[in-house]
């Protein structure tokens, strides 16, 4: 992970001393169970993010925030995204999970990514091995 990261860093230097308009910054959609903005090591880090996750607390429907993670899974792609590539600009995409039945392993609820994708006009490809 590390040599990757200083390769890809060193990429990102030559990058610099070039001035087509085209070469963006990198954007990356980090479609999981949210992030948690205020850890350590995305404290300075500004996100985009939208929440695809309803929840029903008493007879009111709520939305959970993009910038709460559920299981901590989202946290961690997120810091290892930026720790690839610091410049990165990530759209936090949170989806609705679930366990599923005798696992402890949270699961993507289906009608959670079919919304998404429709509202984003994103094509998900989804092979369950």
């Amino acid at each position: 992970m590390e040599e990757f990261a200083y390769r890809f860093k060193q990429i990102h230097a030559l990058k610099n001393n070039i001035s087509d308009p085209s070469l963006g910054p990198v954007e990356v959609a980090l479609i999981d169970d949210g992030t948690d903005i205020t850890h350590p090591d995305l404290r300075n880090i500004k996100f985009t993010g939208k929440s695809f996750y309803p929840y029903q607390e008493g007879p009111t429907w709520r939305i959970s925030p993009y910038w709460d993670s559920s299981s901590g899974h989202g946290t961690l792609m997120a810091r290892l995204i930026h720790r690839i590539c610091p410049s990165a600009l990530i759209h936090v995409i949170k989806l609705q999970t679930f366990s599923g039945e005798g696992s402890t392993k949270l699961q993507i609820h289906p009608d959670s990514a079919t919304k998404a994708s429709l509202q984003r006009y994103i094509l998900f490809f989804c092979e369950c091995f």
